[in-house]
This record gives C-alpha cells, sequence and structure tokens, in this order.
C-alpha cells in the first residue's frame, strides 16, 4: 500500500507542476516579446495621449489613395548607406493621403513628407492600414525622433506629436528600422529628386 501512496504522490506532483512551468514559459515568452518591440528607448508612440475624430479625416478609396503614390518610386533615401525607394509627399493632398489604405510597403520602400516650414508636425494613423516608423528629420537632414505608429480603425485615433521641430518625415516599414539599428543622429541622404 505504500507504494501506491508514493505513485500517487509523484503523479499528483507531476500533475501539478505542469501549471507553474506553463507560467513561467508564458510569462518569459510576453518579456521577451515586449522587450524585442522596445527595441531602442529612443523610440516614442507618442509624445502625449491626445486623440482626434476621425470623423473629419479624408475617406478616399483604394484608387484614389494609388493615384497619390501612381508614380514610380524613383527617389531615392539612404539612411546609414541603406537604400529606400520612396514616393514623395509634398502638396498637402500628398501630405493628408500619406500611406492611407495601402497594404504592403516593403522593408526598403517609404514615404518622404517635405514640408515648407521647420516646427513641430504632428501626425495621425486614420485610415492607416499598416503599422509605420515615423522618421522625423532636421534641417540638417539627421533623424531627431522616431515614433513607432500602430494603425487605427476606431472613431478616435492617436495625434503622433513629436518633440522636435522637423523639416522632413520618413515614413517606413518598421522592420527597415529594427533590422537596420537606425537611431537618432543618424544622418539621411536623399538622391533623384
Amino acid at each position: 500500500m505504500k507504494d501506491k501512496k508514493n505513485d500517487n504522490f509523484y503523479y499528483i506532483l507531476a500533475k501539478n507542476s505542469i501549471y507553474p512551468a506553463l507560467f513561467i514559459i508564458v510569462f518569459l515568452s510576453i518579456f521577451f516579446l515586449y522587450k524585442d518591440k522596445n527595441y531602442n528607448s529612443n523610440i516614442n508612440t507618442s509624445n502625449k495621449n491626445e486623440y482626434l475624430s476621425t470623423s473629419g479625416a479624408i475617406k478616399i478609396t483604394q484608387s484614389e489613395a494609388n493615384s497619390v503614390r501612381n508614380s514610380e518610386m524613383k527617389t531615392l533615401v539612404y539612411v546609414k548607406n541603406k537604400k529606400l525607394n520612396v514616393y514623395i509627399a509634398k502638396s498637402q493632398y500628398d501630405q493628408d493621403v500619406g500611406l492611407m489604405e495601402d497594404t504592403n510597403l516593403k522593408i526598403n520602400q517609404g514615404m518622404l513628407f517635405i514640408f515648407s516650414n521647420y516646427k513641430k508636425h504632428p501626425f495621425w494613423m486614420a485610415n492607416t492600414l499598416i503599422p509605420l516608423d515615423m522618421l522625423f528629420i532636421s534641417k540638417n537632414m539627421a533623424i531627431i525622433s522616431i515614433m513607432k505608429a500602430i494603425p487605427c480603425k476606431s472613431d478616435k485615433c492617436l495625434i503622433y506629436n513629436p518633440n522636435h521641430y522637423s523639416m522632413y518625415v520618413l515614413e517606413v516599414n518598421p522592420r527597415y528600422v529594427l533590422e537596420n539599428n537606425i537611431k537618432i543622429g543618424d544622418k539621411v541622404m536623399v538622391k533623384n529628386f
């Protein structure tokens, strides 16, 4: 009879030990996933938690969005000698539309926003379907801020307010920043513009 008690004890111990082990595995998985997502302490999601109603946002169709990006990406941008093919958003309409309705931005593609004034340029992600990294660039073509932006499908969208004045903003696939170790202070070079 004593052996049966020991067998039951080990069975109960093994059965009950799986839950703490699963908890530890899940905890470590979440920890490392979170750590990977926050790979650079200089990257922010937003300066403040400000939201704007999307009721006034431009409503466009996929074909209208494509017309903004109808030209080939002939402008080349280099960050740390890593090439990007970019669309240019210089007019107010092109800047308002940006990458709305885009469903596939390759790692070596982006959109360069060129502003006529040096100030803080807030962005939002209304009607934007893909996550983006926003690289805010100074007059002397140095990255001064990097913000991670997520798609907004609700009626109120987060405003991404930079802390610094910028003359340009480069929106890229988040993998570009991660895989090329892009950081604040890196220089940006534009060709074929």
